[in-house]
C-alpha cells in the first residue's frame, strides 16, 4: 500500500496548498498550484514531474482510486472535473510556467 510519504512533492501540494484553507492562498486550484510552483527550484520541479510519472506508472488504471484513498480529505481532482492524469497534466504545465495557470481557470 502506498502512503503519502511515497509522494512528498505531491503531498506538499495537497496538504500545503490544496487543503481546506486553500482560499487563504488562492481563489482556484490552478492558482494554488502556481503558488507552489513559483517557490520551487528547477530540481524540485523535476522531482515533482518524476513523482507524478511514477505515480501513474505504478497505479495505472487505479490511479484515481489510489489518489482518492491518499488525499480525499483535502483534495480530489474529480472536484474540478479532472482525472488524476488530467490533473497531473495541468500541474506539469504550471510547473513549466507558473503564469500558465490562467489558461486552466475556466475549465
Amino acid at each position: 500500500m502506498q502512503t503519502k510519504t511515497d509522494y512528498p512533492m505531491l503531498s506538499t501540494l495537497i496538504g500545503g496548498y490544496l487543503n481546506q484553507d486553500m482560499d487563504m492562498i488562492a481563489d482556484t486550484v490552478p492558482e494554488a498550484v502556481a503558488a507552489q510552483a513559483k517557490i520551487l527550484s528547477e530540481a524540485e520541479r523535476e522531482a515533482f514531474r518524476a513523482e507524478m510519472t511514477a505515480f501513474l506508472a505504478t497505479h495505472g488504471a487505479d490511479a484515481d482510486a489510489v489518489f482518492h484513498a491518499l488525499y480525499w480529505f483535502d483534495f480530489d481532482p474529480k472536484d474540478i472535473g479532472q482525472t488524476v492524469a488530467e490533473f497531473f497534466d495541468m500541474v506539469r504545465a504550471i510547473l513549466a510556467s507558473p503564469d500558465a495557470y490562467r489558461r486552466f481557470e475556466d475549465q
